[in-house]
């Protein structure tokens, strides 16, 4: 992993979600293991939004063993990484809060004010509540 390129996904593109295989991109990264960073999670219905601010924000840290993925993945979060402006998400370095190491993350690049806060910091866990039946009583 020394001198390996990490990014840090914390939403949709997590496994077990299908999005990496659907992008084909699956076999361009290697899974490393569960991490955090700093920061905040917002709920933008299909997918979450993180920016900076207080909170742990959980995810997987994973390796690019093909650096063609980095291009994938941009197009797939409207990253642009020379029209900062128009993009929806900027590739950014950020310190890992458990490896001490740092990694590509995508940060949100809107006005998240009046978002609904995703307050676990947990994109999977979050979900799994959503997706949860309720119960009825009667």
């Amino acid at each position: 992993m020394p001198g390996q390129e990490l990014i840090f996904l914390y939403g949709s593109l997590m496994l077990p979600y299908p999005t990496q295989a659907r992008l084909g991109v699956e076999q361009m990264l290697e899974y490393v293991g569960p991490d955090a960073v700093a920061g905040r999670l917002f709920d933008l219905g299909p997918y979450p939004a993180l920016t900076p601010g207080p909170g742990r924000v959980s995810g997987q840290v994973f390796a690019l063993k093909d650096p063609r993925a980095m291009a994938i993945l941009d197009r797939f979060e409207v990253c642009l990484p020379f029209e900062p402006q128009e993009s929806e998400y900027l590739r950014e370095q950020w310190p890992l809060l458990e490896r001490g190491l740092t990694a590509w993350v995508y940060v949100f690049n809107r006005p998240f004010s009046g978002l609904p806060l995703i307050a676990s910091g947990d994109w999977a866990l979050h979900q799994s509540r959503e997706q949860a039946p309720s119960s009825t009583l009667g």
